[in-house]
């Protein structure tokens, strides 16, 4: 899956306008290769906006892990 595979600081977050940080909020650490996915931007898009990237952020994800499962490797 692609929290074992790759770093979230490499997952090409800040190209989709997301960020990657632990489960425990701000400035924490990844436990198990979990992470908490989130909004890069809080000010200056409407709702709307930053509902759509997300929803598209984790799609690609979802790509991607999809093609991990099947031994494919992936571009980020």
């Amino acid at each position: 899956c692609i929290r074992d595979s790759i770093n979230a600081e490499y997952m090409g977050c800040q190209k989709m306008g997301l960020q990657a940080r632990g489960g425990g909020g701000v400035d924490s650490s990844s436990v198990g290769g979990v992470y908490d996915i989130s909004n890069a931007d809080r000010l200056g898009k409407s709702e709307t906006q930053l509902v759509n990237i997300f929803i598209e952020g984790v799609a690609q994800f979802i790509r991607w892990e999809q093609q991990l499962e099947k031994g494919e490797t992936i571009n980020v």
